[in-house]
């Protein structure tokens, strides 16, 4: 299809994983109940955007995973070390990189070096409880939260100040490095409302901030909108920032245009009921909202920076879904379609009176199929 982006991604990894603690000083592990874990991490991710470019990263981590209850999970990796390169990039993407210097930034050959702390508070995990005792559950509710500190470039950034003040961007082995913080919380509520029903909602709320030795994030850590697990009734990282729409941009070839959209800072909020139709046959109606922006303007992307108005930019979209459950995994189809364009003229945005199902030309442009493994939260 004229248009479309075509994309191909795949990871490996491996791990040693040692249940105790393993450091150059000692720290005492005050549960006796859960033993602690440190984790010894190598791997590498290859994505392929076909028509545009070739990106390869290898991330080595060291860190320790450790839970303080049933329900509580601290991760810490102060050893998180990744190198990004990009290859293989066609003359339209060379072209593109070029016209705008902010995607150029964070599509750099560079080295991420810092540290990631995450806490994660899961009140399902109580579930394990009740299988293994045959307890009768009587909470009706759950919920899930996630908030992850993301550190890069400050230890050694400090070190090669003083070895090379007056150097404008310091590098490692002939490459620069990231310097970065990005936060990012997941808040995810769960109510059963009977035994073949529920209601599932999530926030997400994530920002980061490139500064010293970088101008922008790099592209494997920002913020993208759209998508099977994002918001559904828009193509995978098509929305924004803000009001800026990569498919009506007129300074765009419209037939090799880069779809893929990051931002600094993402909203996202969903709500979805799910319910029982046949044995393992499940259903869901749902709804999606949310958008990404950036934190300082760019020329290229009208409308792309975050400001005071950023709630009348949020872009929704509403759909129905089958699942199928076949105990080990969800197999599940999504057909969604958007209410809200942030795109549009402030006073069009909603677009409830354009929902016409019975038009053709209605269906190509707005309905969203999502096809994927395991639920979206």
């Amino acid at each position: 299809q004229s248009g479309a982006l075509n994309s191909v991604e795949f990871g490996s990894s491996i791990g040693l994983y040692l249940p105790r603690f393993v450091a150059p000083i000692r720290i005492r592990n005050r549960s006796t109940k859960y033993l602690p874990q440190t984790q010894i991490k190598v791997g590498n991710n290859f994505q392929q955007r076909l028509q545009y470019f070739r990106l390869t990263s290898f991330n080595v981590a060291y860190g320790y995973t450790w839970r303080e209850t049933t329900y509580k999970t601290h991760e810490l990796f102060p050893i998180d070390i990744s190198f990004v390169k990009s290859s293989k990039t066609s003359t339209a993407f060379d072209e593109l990189l070029a016209q705008n210097p902010t995607l150029a930034n964070s599509f750099q050959n560079q080295f991420i070096i810092g540290s990631r702390y995450s806490f994660i508070l899961n009140t399902q995990l109580r579930d394990d409880i009740v299988t293994k005792y045959e307890l009768k559950d009587s909470r009706r509710s759950d919920f899930y939260f996630n908030g992850t500190v993301d550190l890069s470039g400050n230890i050694i950034n400090s070190i090669q100040q003083l070895k090379n003040p007056n150097e404008e961007q310091h590098e490692i082995l002939g490459s620069p490095y990231s310097q970065y913080v990005i936060l990012s919380t997941d808040f995810r509520y769960y109510n059963r409302i009977n035994k073949k029903s529920k209601l599932a909602t999530r926030l997400f709320v994530g920002t980061g901030l490139a500064y010293g030795n970088s101008e922008n994030l790099p592209y494997i850590k920002q913020f993208a909108s759209g998508g099977s697990n994002s918001l559904r009734a828009f193509p995978a990282r098509s929305v924004g920032p803000g009001t800026y729409n990569v498919r009506t941009d007129p300074d765009v070839n419209t037939n090799t245009y880069f779809i893929d959209q990051r931002g600094d800072i993402k909203l996202e909020a969903n709500i979805e009921y799910r319910f029982d139709i046949f044995k393992s046959m499940k259903g869901a109606i749902f709804a999606d909202a949310g958008n990404i922006w950036l934190v300082k303007e760019d020329t290229s992307r009208t409308g792309s920076k975050f400001t005071k108005n950023f709630i009348s930019e949020i872009a929704i979209g509403t759909g129905v879904g089958i699942r199928y459950d076949f105990n080990f995994f969800i197999l599940r189809l999504d057909v969604a379609f958007p209410i809200r364009k942030p795109y549009l003229d402030p006073k069009d945005r909603w677009v409830f009176n354009q929902i016409d199902f019975g038009s053709k030309d209605w269906r190509k442009q707005n309905l969203v199929f999502n096809i994927a493994i395991g639920y979206p939260f």
